[in-house]
Formats: C-alpha cells, structure tokens, sequence
C-alpha cells in the first residue's frame, strides 16, 4: 500500500474511532435504554448487537439524531460503507447542530476519494467557525489528497495551534510528515499522541514504521513490547512483534511471543489463533493443522477459525476428516450456506462434481455475489465437460473477487485452451500481484508472450519460475515447449528429459517428448520404445498408456492401440481421452456398436457435459439413427443451450427429416454465431434460409461456404439448387455438375441428374 494510500486509510479511521463520544441523550425511556445498550455493546467491541440495539431505538423513533449518529460509527467499524454513509447524512440533517458529525461526514467523504464533497463540508464547518481546529485537520487532509503539501501543513499547524491535546490531530499531522519523508517530524506526533492516548494502537504502530523506515529494529521491538505493556490485550502488537522476529530469522522468540498472545487472549479469535496463522504464514503446514485443531476444540463457537481448519485441511488433501467437521457444521444448520459450499469443494475434489452442483446451484440464486461459490460451481461445469459454463462462472467470480488466485488461475487456462493471449497475460500479471514468489503467474505469462511471439520475454519469464521452483517440472517443460517452437529440438528434448527426472509421472514433459520426435519426422517405433520406457518406471500412469495408444495408432497397430486405451481406462475409468480415443479407433475399425457402447460409457461418467452427447449423436447419425441423433442433440443442447455443434447438427437433421423450419433456421443461426468461420454452419443456416425461401440470404452464406470447402459435395449441391432458385442456371449447373463429380454414389447424386437433366 502506497504511503499516499496509507495516510488515508489510518487518517479516517482514526477520525472515526477517536470522535466516538457520548452526546446528550433523547428523554423518551425506551429508546434511550436500547441507545445507552447500544453503547456499552460499542464499547466491548460487540459491533453487531450495537447495530441492533441502535436500530431499535431508531424504529421507535426515526428521528432520534444521535442514534442515527452512533449508528453509522457501528456501520464503520462493520465496513458497510454504505450505511455508514447513509446514517451520517440523516444524522447531520437531522441535528445540524451536531458539528462532529459534519466533520465525520467530511472525512467519510475523504476517505472514499469524494474530495470534492468533503471539501464543501471542510469549507463551510470553517465558515461558520474558523477556529473550528477538526475542520482545518479535515482542510489539510483535503490538501493532501490534491497533492498541496504547502497548503496541507499550513492547515495542520493551524489545527494543533486551536487544540494541541487532540490526539486525532496530533495522528494525522504524524501521518502526513511521515508520508512526505519527515520521519523526526512524524515521530515527535506520533509520541505526542501516545502521551495523549497510550493505548492508541495505530500511533504506535506508525511509529514502529517510521523506525523501521529509519532500520532501526532495536527500536520497533522495543515499540512493539511497549504496546503489549499499554494495552495487553491487542492482538495488533504480537502479530508485528512476531513478524518483525520472523523477518530477523528469530523464529523461536516469534513462536513464543504467539504462544504468549494465545494466552493472554483467550478470549479473542483474533489473538488465540495468531500462532496458527503464523504457521500458515510460513509453509509449516504440519504445525499449522495441529494448532487448528487445538484452537477449534477449544472454541467450538468460532465459526470462522472452525471454517478456516476445514478449508487448511482441505488443502493438505484430509478430505475426510474436512468433510466430517463439515458434516458437523451443517447438523447444527442444515442452511449454512459457507458450510454448503465447503462441503461441494469436498465433493468436487471427489470427482462428484454433478452432486456439488447439486448444492451450488440453489446456493448461486440466494448468493449471486458470492465468489466462493462461482468458482467451484466453474470447477464442476467443467470437469462435466461444460466448458462456457465453467468460463462464466470463473468470470463472475473474478468480477466479485480479482484477489481470488484460484479463480484467477482457472481463467488463465481457459485463455491457455483458446489462445487468447490478451487475457491470459493480464491474468497472469495480475497471478504476479497476488503472489510475486509463486511460478504460476511467470508461467502462464510466458505462454501469453510466446503466443505474441515475443520469445525473449517468454523465456526471461520461464527461467524466472525456475528460479522460483526449482523442484517443480512445469518450468523445464515449457521452456522446452518454447525450445520446440524455436525448433531447437535438441535443446527442448532435454528440457523434457529434466522435467521427468524431477518427476517421473510428468505426463505432459512425455507428449513434449513425443511431439519432438515427430516434428523431426522420428518414426512412430521410436516414439513407442521411448514412452515404453517411462511406462516401465510406473505402469500405473493411464496418461502414459494413452498417449501409447495415440503412437500405436500412428503406426497403424490398432489392435495395440486398442489394448493400451483399454488398458488406460481401466486404469481410470474417468479418463475421457482414453474413452474418446478407444471409441474413435472402433469407428475406424467398423466396430460401430462397441464405439456407441464406449461414447455412452463416457456419457455415464460425466452426465453434465454436452460433447459425449453429441459424440454419440454423430455416430448415430453416421449410422441412420436419426432420432436416436435428434434425441441426443437435444439433450446437448439442455445442458449447454447454445452449443454449436450440437445445435448445427439439429438444425440440418431438422430440415432432412421434414422437423420444425423455423426451429431449424433458429438452431442454425445459433450455430452460426458459435463458429462464424465455420463451413458446415455457413452451409447449415444456408440451406436453413433455402428451405424457408430466402433465396438470396441463401445464395450468399452458401457461397462463403463452398469457398471454406471447395471439395464438399452437399455444399455444392445446396448452392446449385440455390442458384436454380434465383434462375442462375449457369451457375447452378456448375455446381451440381461439380458435386456429382466429387460425389458420383452421394445420396444427392440422382436428384441431381434428375436436376440437370430437365434443363
């Protein structure tokens, strides 16, 4: 956070905090009662019961000014902006007198960049009193926001001249020196607002910066210790102790300083659960667990600690045990929506995506701004093969949430998959902001580049994720994937061969491997003995046995290939490309049934995803089945309502077998908007407007299809008829002379003579 960004931050907070006080109350009982609850709950730092109490002396009376006041003092320290916004401005309508409120007002405004706002309120509060010493604090923080520094200390010397005991002032004064590089200055504010209030937590945490500033560190621990003296019971000073520890390698003392605010703050999650945090801090996941789970029986009440041990445990793959303390949670409250959509990431680690959208889906109406629950319902959409569905989900949680890195990473690999280089270097840059030491973001930048053909930039940042990983695969494999591009073949091959002796199960360093030898045109034997080899490391990798088949096949041992896709599956029954790759080569074969039993082996294991479906719905189709195709588009289409190809394929099944024209003409254009450079949907919606008698519509997107396919017989055969429509009879003998020639046996072939003879 920039120092300029900073000063605001604290300056406002700190306003607010230290202009907290008591007004004269309203002589009306009730609501008096439930405003003086309201404070005490203030005090006690029970944010929430405040609002309440406050709220119900505002519903007796909606005019009750100083409750409307406290009120939005509550919102502040609850960060609803909004509201706190809200209350202020009726409180100050309805108490214009209250000339505190009108400078919380002012620095509300400032503390949300409306600039322009508070300084209306600074310039009038200042009319009416010019020695008014909150206002000229409020005028020089405006001055500081318009880069007046001139201006911004006239009116802070001015402000400590009228009130040199107010300790708000002597904090902003503090603040602004320190932002402008005058650390004496700001150290002689920030000590000035201690003696003024020693249990002011922010002035003393400013000081410990300005020594840190300053290296002195002798002095920042000595701060820190003085704050733990002052005020024993905030958690703030034995996180920065401990960091500043940490940061000087004194890890021991770092541990006993948590240990000793764990108990001394029993009560508070905030200080209790310190140690576990800093476990997590620093990768020692292990002690991280334990603790967790010490602090949660311990606590059974706190939520959030309870819900963050579920959530380490997740990410150290204790899924049962995560799942049992989820189970927990939801026997207390079947309803608790945090709760659900922890237990459909357990599910979707499960494999059990079609169950975790189960519960997501109720979940995303009730809560469409929650980010959590958006980017697991795009991890289910698209395990199930729904792939611009899991794409708008991840978006919309980016949107709600641009520091969700897990979100932000699965939409660099949808960049990754369309090649969309624009978004997936901006993604990756802002992976980079998020986590500047993790190799992913440099990785998926350098990808970004490489697509850019900015090869420099790309490998700068692969060897930077090396640097970063050396024990990870990723970084060796796609600096030879980039190796593979610049066909320095060599070079990429050892590349690969590092990333598998990091990790001899890197499937994707094998297909580097492979694809290597068969851009320098190696024969498929070599391909085959090389992953041969690795197989005899493990066996057990169906990825490796796979892509043995995809090389089996190249050579054109079938039966072998076969073997291994089989051999695959029944390594992973869930290994679609395998299942895709088997039914495909029994096409090849002829074994047609076998192949529709493999397509709906594949439908069984993901029955949320279009592409099985549709899959099957073409071999059918390829086989006379046409309403068993119909039917399987349709569905296809129930899951993903605009998908191209199953969409096309309707539509041109449709209007072959006499369906619905305008259902068909609708499916087409669907197509169409999908793949607009696509000759089959040109030739779809062509045919689609042909049928309807829109000729010329007709004539024009079948032209642009029969230019993408030259050699497609039904192409040329829709175009002819076209043209014999709009009386072209050149033109249309052309292109049926021509599909006749390409196709002489096609099932347009005797329409055609017919055609053509009758002219």
């Amino acid at each position: 956070m920039s120092l300029f960004r900073r000063f605001f931050v604290l300056v406002v907070a700190a306003a607010f905090l230290l202009s907290f006080s008591a007004c004269k109350g309203d002589p009306t009982v009730k609501k008096q009662k439930y405003l003086e609850s309201g404070n005490k709950y203030q005090e006690r730092g029970q944010f929430r019961e405040a609002a309440i109490e406050y709220q119900n002396a505002i519903q007796i009376d909606p005019q009750f000014a100083e409750a409307h006041y406290k009120l939005a003092h509550t919102y502040v320290a609850l960060s609803n902006w909004t509201a706190a916004l809200q209350e202020l401005q009726k409180a100050v309508s309805l108490q214009p007198s209250n000339i505190q409120a009108q400078v919380d007002l002012g620095n509300f405004y400032l503390g949300v960049r409306n600039v322009k706002e508070a300084e209306q309120v600074a310039v009038a509060l200042l009319e009416k009193d010019a020695n008014n010493a909150d206002a000229h604090a409020l005028m020089a923080s405006i001055y500081v926001a318009q880069k007046k520094p001139v201006e911004a200390q006239r009116e802070f010397e001015k402000a400590l001249e009228l009130a040199p005991g107010k300790v708000g002032i002597q904090f902003s004064a503090g603040m602004f020196e320190f932002g402008r590089g005058n650390r004496a200055g700001a150290e002689l504010r920030m000590k000035k607002a201690l003696e003024l209030d020693p249990k002011l937590v922010m002035a003393r945490m400013a000081l410990a910066d300005v020594y840190m500033a300053n290296g002195d560190f002798d002095s920042v621990e000595r701060t820190h210790r003085e704050g733990i003296a002052a005020d024993p019971k905030s958690a703030a000073y034995y996180k920065a102790l401990a960091k500043l520890y940490e940061m000087r390698q004194r890890r021991q003392d770092a541990e006993k300083v948590l240990l000793h605010a764990k108990n001394t703050l029993g009560d508070n999650p905030t200080g209790y659960r310190l140690l576990a945090d800093f476990y997590v801090s620093v990768g020692e996941t292990s002690k991280a667990l334990d603790e967790f789970a010490s602090v949660t029986k311990q606590n059974p009440k706190d939520f959030g600690t309870r819900m963050d041990y579920i959530d380490l445990l997740v990410g150290a793959n204790r899924l049962e045990e995560a799942s049992q303390l989820v189970d927990e949670m939801l026997k207390e409250n079947s309803r608790n929506q945090q709760a659900l959509i922890l237990k459909a990431r357990i599910l979707n680690l499960h494999g059990k995506h079609s169950d975790a959208l189960a519960i997501l889906e109720p979940i995303a109406k009730q809560l469409a701004d929650n980010a959590a629950a958006h980017l697991q319902m795009g991890i289910a959409y698209n395990a199930l093969g729904q792939a611009s569905r899991a794409e708008a989900e991840w978006r919309d949680a980016v949107r709600l949430n641009p520091t969700l890195l897990e979100a932000q990473a699965y939409i660099a690999a949808v960049a990754l998959r369309k090649s969309d280089a624009e978004l997936l270097r901006n993604t990756a840059e802002k992976i980079i902001e998020l986590r500047p030491l993790a190799a992913v973001g440099y990785l998926n930048r350098a990808a970004a580049r490489s697509m850019q053909s900015d090869f420099g930039g790309a490998e700068a940042d692969l060897k930077k994720a090396i640097e970063l990983a050396p024990n990870s695969p990723d970084g060796y494999t796609k600096l030879g994937t980039l190796r593979g591009v610049q066909k320095r073949y060599v070079d990429a091959e050892k590349m690969f061969e590092k990333a598998l002796q990091i990790d001899p199960n890197a499937a994707e360093a094998l297909n580097g491997i492979v694809a290597t030898y068969e851009l320098q045109k190696q024969p498929p034997a070599k391909w085959i003995a090389r992953i041969n080899k690795q197989l005899a490391t493990n066996s057990n990798n169906d990825a490796f046995w796979t892509l043995l088949g995809r090389a089996q096949s190249a050579a054109g041992d079938k039966k072998a290939a076969q073997s291994s896709f089989e051999r695959a599956v029944s390594i992973n029954a869930a290994n679609a490309d395998a299942l895709t790759f088997l039914a495909q080569l029994q096409v090849s074969t002829g074994a047609l049934g076998s192949a529709a039993a493999t397509y709906q082996r594949l439908i069984d294991g993901n029955p949320r995803a279009a592409m099985p479906l549709i899959m099957l719905g073409t071999l059918e189709e390829s086989r006379g089945n046409t309403s068993r195709a119909q039917e399987l588009y349709r569905k296809a289409l129930d899951l993903e309502p605009n998908h191209p190809v199953a969409a096309n394929n309707l539509a041109y099944l449709l209007m072959e077998g006499g369906g619905n024209l305008d259902v068909a003409l609708t499916l087409a254009q669907t197509a169409r908007r999908g793949m607009p450079n696509n000759p089959s949907t040109a030739d779809t919606l062509g045919w689609a407007y042909y049928r309807k008698g829109i000729y010329g519509s007709a004539r024009d997107m079948l032209e642009m299809a029969v230019q993408a396919a030259p050699e497609n017989a039904t192409i040329h055969f829709h175009l002819g008829m076209t043209y014999d429509k709009v009386a072209d009879t050149t033109k249309a003998a052309a292109h049926l002379k021509r599909s006749l020639q390409l196709a002489p046996n096609g099932p347009h072939a005797a329409l055609i003579r017919q055609t053509l003879a009758g002219r």
